[in-house]
This record gives C-alpha cells, structure tokens and sequence, in this order.
C-alpha cells in the first residue's frame, strides 16, 4: 500500500513537505540541527551504510538557510544536494531526512508547522528524533554520565523498561530546561507526545567546538541497537564517506579500528579511533 501526496499544494490550500510518494507504515528518521551536529553526522552515517536511496528534495527550502553541494555519498553522482533533502528505501520501508543548514529565524515555526502536520497526517509505524544538547547543563546524578538519553512520547512503540534495556537513559528533567541548543527538538516532542505518533527522540550531550565523531556514532549505534537487527547490516569500508573496518591484529590485543569521514553542512571531519578494551584513545589523521 502506498500513500500518494503528490497533491499541489493550491488544492490543499497549504505546500505539502514531501512531494513524493512513499508506502504506508514506513520507519521516518530525522535529525534537528543542534549542538555539534551530531545528529546530522549520525544520520549520514545511516544513510551510507545502509545504503538508502536520495528521494527528493523536501519542499522546505524557503524555511531554511540556502545551500547546495554535489552529492556527498557519490563522487560521481550528478544530484545536487540542497538544505533539506529525503531520502527513502522502499524494501526497508524507511523515510529519512537529512538538513545541511538551519532553519531561517523568522520561517522556522513555518517549517515546524508544516513538518507536524505532515507527519500526523502519515501512519508512521514508529517516528526517530536524533538531537543533541549541550552537556554542560547536566547536574547531579547524571553530571558524568556517558551514553545517549531518549524522550518517549505515550504512544511510542518501545516501553521505558525496553528503552532502559539498551543502555538508554531518560532525560531527567523537563525537555525545556533539560535540552538546550537541541533545534527543534523540545518543539516537536512537545507538540506531539500526547497524540498517537509513535515519537522517541534519542538525544546525545556533547561540546560544541570539538570533534563529534565519538558522539555521532555512539547516536548512531544506538539508532541501530533501537530499530533494526545489527547482523543484517552490511557495514563495509568502501564507502567514501563514512566507512567501518575492523581488524584483529595477530599476537596483539584486540584492537578495533574505524575509520570515519563525515559530510554535514560544509564541514568534512575525518578520525581514526584505536580501542583496546575497555578504554578509547582518539587521534585525528594527518
């Protein structure tokens, strides 16, 4: 079953946010453009290892900064990028959107709107918010604690005792005061928690200013552990911008090797990081 929104916008009194169609029951995926881009970072890192397929542009360029780029996943690729572009697999019945500046000041409740409205209207089988926040507005007991919090709205398909299974802390404190620096975050969870949109937002504190590679992957490793099986996804190291590839190194100790260039924005980042269990030693690459 497909749902066909390819309605012009006069006959809706109102411009539609995607001007595609995409089946019924999809998985939708979004970050907010918050502190540290992580949550952009983590979403490029889904998109090229799972390889999902560029879909459309979003009809919310006037909401946001203009930008445009050749496509970040495909050298070869002719699709010019712009600020805010879908993408979509349709045997994974996956929606994901990626934004590569923010929203302009004075269209951002715009956007906001014409976002919400779009997705009460869709059955999303569940709704993913990735964002991020600054972590030094954490207070006592969870000054220090590492790993990735989550809001849930009350018609969310994982439970709170689900969501703790997998190492996943609530925010302990109202979104408002909890989250700043998180985009459209608190906005979005607000306006929709009560209804029946099956929303968790995933939320990850870290610095501006530094290297948030550690903290894009972690979202993104817990974006996996939350909605798909691990052992299904192929994570190879060719891919040009965001590649994974461990080696065992004989007689040594365990080492895990990663290798990570990430697109967000206009910002390309690239790090190796060295583990040898339990701790992590991070340098960037010549």
């Amino acid at each position: 079953m497909s749902i066909g929104i390819e309605m012009p916008a006069a006959s809706t009194g109102r411009k539609m946010l995607l001007p595609k169609e995409i089946s019924a029951n999809c998985l939708l995926i979004l970050p907010t453009v918050s502190i540290g881009n992580a949550s952009q970072q983590a979403v490029d890192l889904l998109i090229c290892n799972m390889k999902i397929p560029f879909l459309c542009h979003l009809n919310a360029d006037d909401c946001f900064l203009p930008m445009f780029a050749s496509d970040p996943f495909d050298q070869n690729s002719s699709q010019v990028i712009t600020a805010c572009s879908a993408y979509y697999c349709s045997d994974r019945n996956i929606v994901v959107f990626q934004f590569r500046s923010d929203c302009l000041a004075h269209r951002r409740h715009v956007f906001l709107k014409r976002l919400l409205e779009w997705v009460r209207e869709m059955s999303f089988r569940s709704v993913i918010l990735l964002t991020s926040s600054w972590a030094g507005i954490r207070r006592e007991p969870y000054l220090d604690s590492p790993g990735v919090f989550y809001l849930r709205a009350d018609n969310a398909t994982k439970t709170e005792e689900e969501l703790n299974k997998l190492s996943l802390t609530k925010v302990p404190e109202d979104p408002e005061l909890a989250l700043p620096g998180s985009g459209f975050a608190v906005e979005f969870y607000n306006s929709i928690r009560h209804s029946n949109v099956p929303l968790v937002v995933l939320v990850k504190y870290c610095y501006e200013g530094a290297s948030n590679v550690v903290d894009a992957i972690e979202l993104f490793e817990n974006l996996v552990a939350l909605e798909f099986d691990r052992s299904k996804i192929k994570v190879q190291s060719r891919f040009l911008f965001c590649s994974f590839f461990p080696r065992v190194i004989p007689g040594a100790e365990e080492t895990f090797h990663l290798g990570v260039t990430i697109i967000s924005g206009f910002d390309r980042v690239t790090a190796r990081f060295e583990s040898s269990m339990p701790s992590w030693n991070v340098r960037m690459l010549p």
